[in-house]
């Protein structure tokens, strides 16, 4: 089991059992832990043990990993969810995938980032360079005709955009 994973596991066991749920947020942990279903306690209790197993200073890095997730506001949470079911839904030789290349990203230094960022950037702007001439080329080899055809399609896109963004009740009172 990689370190990542390993890590993941115990912050989700953390979470699940320090987070209040809000709709039960009066319960104490103790009294949400004592309700649940004997496989989920199981489950966490193992969790737990992996946990203890950690090092300190990667124990200390989940911690100040579940108080980053306190004090997120909802709807980036949600989102952090999202993006960890997506990450579930994956096949698992992609998750292994993503998850080897993490772990070369936290090698890197914050330099080595900083420079990788603004290589990726540079990259994403030379492709809308080349998209931007390749339209442009396609542009010049369509005879008057098409090129016609090609505005009447984006007036009607225009105008379909534009209607749905006006609400009834909205025209002109």
């Amino acid at each position: 089991m990689t370190r990542t994973t390993v890590l993941l596991l115990a912050a989700s066991a953390l979470l699940a059992v320090a987070l209040p749920l809000p709709a039960r947020a009066e319960e104490s942990t103790a009294e949400r832990f004592k309700n649940m279903p004997e496989e989920r306690k199981e489950e966490l209790r193992r969790k737990w043990r992996e946990f203890k197993k950690l090092p300190p200073d990667q124990q200390q890095a989940l911690r100040e990993k579940v108080k980053r997730w306190r004090g997120m506001p909802p709807e980036r949470r949600a989102q952090v969810m999202r993006n960890y079911q997506a990450f579930q839904a994956l096949p698992q030789a992609e998750r292994e995938s993503i998850e080897k290349r993490f772990e070369q990203w936290s090698q890197l230094s914050p330099e080595q980032r900083k420079e990788l960022r603004r290589e990726i950037r540079q990259i994403i702007r030379e492709n809308r360079r080349e998209k931007l001439e390749q339209n442009a080329k396609r542009w010049r080899e369509m005879s008057p005709e098409e090129r016609e055809r090609a505005r009447e399609r984006r007036r009607e896109m225009r105008q379909k955009r534009q209607q749905g963004m006006e609400r009834p009740g909205d025209e002109g009172d």
